[in-house]
């Protein structure tokens, strides 16, 4: 093989390699359900291929809203509290695709409500757990996800308020929607490490010439 058509053939190697190193974007279809207010905030939501988790007593334990002739669910965001591998508990966890999330980030907004039916937007990012001597923090980013969906809003956990008002301690969501991981960009260090690569191999057909 010449020189002159060992180059194309290692620029066609390296296309190769660059389109399979980063995949375009898959979605999933998703059903769940979520719990905001009275100290408790959470949500879990699962189908084929994605499965994510998340509860915590972080939710406010004062009414949220109040309805009187009409009832205005205010717009709500649910986080994913984030949890370590050391705890006996795990607050949050998830799977994408097959690959587990030691711990969760992000958060799912629900839109207000005036007839019990909303839209949800979210993104979830699921990290591993770095441990070292039993102390671990969130390690290597393994999915960050985009939700999107729409479902109902229920109150609940009623009161009354008297003059004809209600309180409501809590509102439970039930939803479907669509989970979409975006193409994963290369870091600048990947970057380099191609570019290094390159001119390497540019090195190595100038020393065979």
């Amino acid at each position: 093989m010449t020189s002159q058509t060992r180059a194309p053939l290692l620029v066609c190697i390296l296309i190769i390699m660059c389109s399979t190193a980063w995949a375009d974007s898959i979605s999933l279809p998703f059903d769940g359900s979520a719990v905001y207010g009275n100290d408790e905030m959470s949500f879990s939501l699962g189908g084929v291929g994605v499965s994510l988790f998340s509860a915590a007593p972080h939710g406010p334990g004062d009414v949220l809203f109040t309805c009187g002739a009409s009832c205005l669910i205010p717009e709500i965001d649910v986080e994913a509290i984030p949890s370590f591998i050391q705890f006996p508990i795990r607050t949050s966890a998830g799977s994408w695709t097959g690959i587990t999330a030691d711990s969760l980030l992000g958060d799912i907004d629900f839109s207000p409500s005036s007839d019990g039916t909303m839209t949800l937007t979210g993104r979830i990012l699921g990290y591993q757990s770095r441990c070292v001597a039993g102390d671990c923090t969130l390690g290597r980013l393994v999915f960050d996800l985009s939700l999107s969906g729409t479902g109902t809003a229920t109150p609940l956990r009623p009161t009354d308020l008297g003059n004809g008002q209600t309180g409501y301690y809590q509102v439970g969501y039930r939803f479907l929607g669509m989970a979409t991981d975006p193409p994963i960009v290369p870091e600048p260090g990947t970057w380099m490490l191609l570019g290094s690569g390159l001119l390497g191999l540019a090195g190595l057909k100038r020393a065979r010439a």
